[in-house]
């Protein structure tokens, strides 16, 4: 199998900071740590609940890794994980989550204030997630929660599609999956289903999501818009979050709940077969116990 990258809230490696690993899927452990990058960290106004330093989103193209913290997203070489800076004319928010890059865009969650950010051409605009409403600035929220009403996390482009996925903390953080255009951003179908949804995964026909805040996976068949729901882990102990297709079958994080009470110091990556619908492989990743992102790394 092939190695995975991913960014992770807790480690025990020592008082080090570290902005993402590398994980060997065949030798079982972690075979690289990226320093700290020190312009990563958030100094715009002072955090309560989350840590000034905290990589989260990744995402690559043929060259590079490009991982957000908070309002910054670095780029790295993929040859020798190398620091290249931070992307230019990017304006993001505190609290960032998922990223995307594609050819020509590079999305960006900003879950602290409800709306998506679109950098193209090296301009800035961003999507109004209440209202669709494609706006060419947004007002810098101030705090992690106070404008962070539908909680945005994920995002995936496919075809002419663009998902992205909301916890909306107005329904006891109820999930959706929400399909849009990726030209006009009109929405085309939303989808309520299970509770602190996090990752978007299509193979074939199929999307698959976590439903975190259940411990399950849910299946969706994008023609039918029938849906099947596999319980996975006990979400009092478990916190299911980073999911990758891997050769058709997906490859699921299984990380500590933050508020268990357990010794656990390390997390879980499990391969989940999409044809015979159950867990196979159990890799374990030492010494991280909370994984927030997960890329495969492709050559």
């Amino acid at each position: 199998m092939p190695k995975v990258v991913f960014t992770g809230d807790r480690h025990y490696f020592g008082d080090e900071f570290y902005t993402f690993y590398v994980y060997d899927t065949d030798a079982q452990k972690i075979v690289y740590r990226k320093e700290k990058i020190d312009d990563l960290e958030f100094r715009d106004f002072p955090l309560e609940d989350r840590p000034s330093f905290r990589p989260y989103g990744i995402s690559q193209d043929a060259d590079r890794l490009y991982v957000v913290c908070h309002a910054k997203v670095a780029m790295f070489d993929k040859s020798d994980f190398a620091y290249r800076g931070c992307v230019e004319n990017l304006r993001a928010f505190v609290n960032t989550h998922q990223i995307l890059k594609t050819p020509d865009r590079l999305y960006v969650c900003n879950t602290s204030c409800d709306t998506l950010g679109v950098l193209e051409d090296g301009a800035m605009r961003y999507l109004d997630l209440k209202t669709y409403e494609v706006v060419d600035t947004v007002e810098a929220p101030t705090d992690v929660n106070k404008r962070d009403r539908l909680h945005v996390n994920s995002i995936l482009e496919a075809g002419d599609d663009l998902y992205l996925l909301f916890t909306d903390k107005s329904r006891k953080l109820g999930g959706a999956i929400v399909c849009l255009d990726k030209n006009t951003f009109a929405e085309k179908y939303l989808i309520e289903v299970g509770k602190k949804l996090h990752n978007i995964t299509i193979i074939g026909n199929t999307l698959y999501t976590l439903s975190t805040g259940t411990g399950e996976l849910v299946e969706l068949d994008l023609k039918s818009q029938a849906m099947e729901i596999y319980p996975l882990a006990n979400p009092d102990e478990i916190y299911l979050r980073g999911m990758v297709n891997l050769d058709g079958n997906l490859l699921i994080s299984f990380s500590r709940n933050f508020n268990a009470e357990t010794s656990m110091r390390f997390s879980y990556l499990k391969l989940f077969d999409t044809e015979e619908k159950f867990v196979t492989d159990n890799l374990i990743v030492n010494k991280v116990d909370i994984l927030n992102n997960m890329q495969l790394l492709e050559s």
